[in-house]
């Protein structure tokens, strides 16, 4: 995949919120600046990891699928299609399922024994004899389900910005903050980057502190470009003391600035910029052939070739395992990240070909990321979100392809949720939004309203014990049961 030329240093400090200290320290170092590493404690708080797919993924593979010998006709008399006949031809994983009688496989299912989920092909690793491999299915008892979610829009970027929002866009300019930075304005002192974008995921503030705007990466190259110690002091010491003495100064100036938070602004735009550049994280993300300590384990956790690893950290292993770092290495709070490198949108018939095999490794290193979280004792703390933009039709096109479709389905896992366990519903034939009634919490054809993410991100909120007072103009209702007890 080819990245838009990478931005300078100053740049990428600038879009933290950190301009004014951006401009100072993009291109020299200045004295004066000192570090504050242990106002950066984030042991006490809640995190948040988001992953979206971009493209919109076909649910009927991965996380609302059907039966396979019910649906598997196109003269099924039903509106859906399962279209695993036409997968087969090109997935040798989906074949060996559907070839196996032990009772779910050849229903094209994955369902490990105790749970209550049940899971399409893209799940689904490796079939080796009668033994079927699902890292991500076997983690269940972590995940909640939700399915019937009407995502009110067939417009990729409305899809997308309202998920990440809860607020339905304006045209298709997002309305609202991204729930990342939403979740970072809470405490955005607490790290040094609170608010990490990776891969081409938007960050989107309105009104909120501007420290807690996401830094956007594309790549993890992005991130070691700003955390790489900048090179020595090229402004002489009696200037460089100057300009330090006069940033810190109170002039007249400065009072009359003040009222409008400029002053501020540029203080902690200054502290920060200073922190990120003095090179003491550059260690922890610097992600090279044959590392050795923790980064040769991170490698490990995520199936990352230490031989030549750029391929595998330009793809879905790399941007989880860049996500799981930056938690682990309490670089911030929250993660929001695309996770599919290639699109996803297949409305023609490159949807046999390469949609299921697309999924897989997405699914492949989000269990990656939920175990190494656990392994480093994390996972209790954060909140992981799972979506797309919104779902494929329940039947092929013309084109052997599948269009949009309103009716999405999320996974919701870690703190603050009851994992095990599906809410909501998409119609039994049709594959359409299912009302849901909210005091039964249950799915029900004569409720007034379908799940909408607005109610996704009130519970999102809830389960990390934050408030989401930033969407109550939408009225969102909760869904209770997705919460732990503890919540």
């Amino acid at each position: 995949m080819k990245y838009p030329p990478r931005p300078s240093r100053r740049q990428l400090l600038g879009s933290l919120g950190l301009a004014a200290g951006a401009i100072a320290i993009g291109d020299v170092v200045l004295h004066g600046v000192e570090a504050h590493a242990d106002n950066h404690e984030l042991s006490d708080q809640n995190l948040l990891v988001f992953i979206t797919f971009e493209g919109a993924w076909d649910t009927l593979l991965s996380l609302d699928p059907r039966d396979h010998t019910i649906y598997g006709s196109k003269a099924s008399g039903t509106g859906i299609y399962t279209g695993l006949e036409e997968v087969r031809v090109f997935d040798p994983i989906t074949s060996a399922m559907l070839d196996l009688t032990d009772g779910m496989s050849e229903k094209g299912l994955y369902q490990a024994p105790g749970s209550n989920l049940a899971f399409g092909p893209a799940m689904v690793t490796d079939v080796t004899g009668s033994a079927v491999t699902s890292p991500f299915g076997d983690l269940y008892e972590d995940m909640c389900v939700i399915r019937g979610v009407d995502m009110g829009t067939l417009t990729h970027e409305v899809g997308k910005r309202y998920f990440m929002t809860g607020k339905f866009p304006r045209g298709v300019l997002p309305s609202g903050s991204a729930l990342g930075t939403w979740i970072a304005a809470q405490t955005p002192d607490s790290a040094l980057i609170p608010n990490l974008v990776l891969g081409g995921c938007e960050t989107i503030n309105e009104n909120l502190n501007p420290k807690a705007s996401g830094l956007e990466i594309a790549s993890i190259g992005d991130l070691q470009y700003v955390l790489k110690k900048v090179g020595a002091t090229v402004v002489p010491d009696n200037i460089a003391q100057a300009i330090a003495d006069a940033q810190a100064s109170d002039s007249c100036v400065h009072k009359q600035l003040s009222p409008g938070g400029m002053i501020e602004a540029y203080r902690a735009g200054w502290t920060k910029a200073g922190e990120l550049v003095d090179g003491n994280l550059f260690s922890d993300f610097n992600f090279v052939a044959q590392p050795t300590g923790d980064i040769a384990a991170l490698y490990q956790a995520f199936g990352i070739n230490p031989n030549n690893p750029a391929a595998d950290l330009a793809g879905p292993k790399g941007r989880c395992a860049t996500a799981a770092q930056a938690i682990v290495k309490g670089l911030s709070r929250a993660v929001s990240l695309r996770i599919n490198p290639q699109s996803i949108d297949t409305h023609f018939d490159n949807w046999q070909t390469s949609h299921v095999q697309s999924l897989r490794p997405c699914f492949d290193a989000v269990a990656s990321l939920i175990q190494f979280l656990k392994s480093q004792s994390f996972w209790d703390r954060t909140t992981l979100v799972i979506s797309s933009e919104f779902a494929r039709t329940p039947k092929l096109n013309n084109q052997n392809g599948r269009d949009h479709h309103l009716c999405n389905t999320i996974v919701l896992a870690g703190n603050g949720i009851k994992g095990n366990q599906i809410i909501g519903a998409s119609g039994q034939d049709s594959y359409d939004v299912v009302p849901f009634d909210f005091d039964s919490q249950a799915p029900d054809e004569t409720a007034p309203s379908p799940i909408r993410p607005a109610d996704v991100h009130a519970t999102i909120c809830k389960a990390m014990d934050i408030s989401y007072e930033h969407i109550e103009n939408q009225e969102p209702k909760l869904l209770t049961e997705v919460l732990s007890e503890t919540s």
